[in-house]
């Protein structure tokens, strides 16, 4: 059987979402996910900066990482295709890189109340670090990395606006690549 390392921010976890409800309400704008063509966050939320003189990733994730990490909704299907790699036998890796320990403490809770079965789970920004037969990402600098340290490892890209045109398998969701890969 096989070992999955899964991502959580954008392949389980629609962040997206809640960063564009929170910019939108402070700045009274009207950006939508699919409009988030960046993916870091300085460069897709620039009022941040301009307005209130600090980071986005610090206004986000330090000021509101509660509201996002708890709040964020499940993306569609995620927990049936989970569940399907476990039923098949597989090992189910959630890798994802969280910057502070609050975040990680709201990211177990979210996984919790949103019933997301893994076998293990790893904070890291190394993902190529940790053991597998396949990375589902949706972030390229990730998989970029794996792809540099470690050829044998297959790189899956869960589609977003941010990761058009890249060189990996492409898949809509973590559900349309787990059905496809249960067909193979």
């Amino acid at each position: 059987m096989a070992t999955f390392k899964i991502d959580i921010d954008g392949v389980l976890r629609n962040i997206i979402y809640s960063l564009c409800e929170i910019y939108n309400k402070e700045f009274g704008t009207n950006i939508k996910p699919e409009e988030v063509y960046r993916y870091k966050v300085d460069e897709s939320f620039p009022l941040v900066k301009e307005k209130l003189g600090i980071s986005a990733v610090e206004y986000f994730f330090e000021n509101n990482g509660r509201q996002i990490f708890l709040m964020s909704p499940k993306i569609k299907n995620v927990s049936e295709a989970i569940n399907k790699l476990h039923k098949a036998g597989h090992h189910i890796i959630i890798v994802t890189y969280q910057r502070s320990y609050e975040n990680k403490i709201d990211t177990l809770d979210w996984l919790k109340h949103n019933s997301i079965y893994y076998d293990d789970i790893c904070f890291t920004d190394k993902k190529y670090l940790i053991n597998a037969d396949y990375l589902i990402d949706d972030n390229l600098q990730f998989l970029n990395d794996q792809e540099k340290y470690d050829k044998n490892v297959k790189c899956i890209c869960i589609k977003a606006p941010y990761n058009h045109n890249n060189m990996y398998d492409t898949y809509d969701s973590l559900y349309d690549f787990v059905n496809h890969f249960l067909k193979m």
